[in-house]
């Protein structure tokens, strides 16, 4: 796994948590995609938020890879590790 990769992965975590932290959106763990109950909120969201647009329909099949390694980048108590750290242990 290259730095680019985990740049990559960290930039899509941050983005689909942020979506999924807003009402009216969900997870689907079994197709490893967003789910949208509205269409309009989703339109509405995506007009602030310009990155999240791509992410509509895309799929996820590793996104429990990206967030074991990408989570801890959003943690701000101290010693939060990030993913270049985990990488560069290896």
């Amino acid at each position: 796994m290259s730095k680019t990769h985990i740049k990559l992965w960290r930039s899509w975590y941050g983005i689909v948590s942020d979506i999924l932290g807003q009402s009216g959106f969900d997870w689907d763990g079994t197709k490893h995609v967003i789910t949208v109950e509205n269409e309009n909120a989703w339109n509405e969201y995506c007009t602030s938020h310009k990155s999240a647009k791509p992410f509509r329909f895309k799929v996820f099949q590793n996104w429990d890879d990206i967030v074991d390694l990408c989570a801890k980048d959003r943690a701000t108590s101290h010693g939060a590790g990030t993913a270049i750290d985990a990488d560069e242990a290896r």
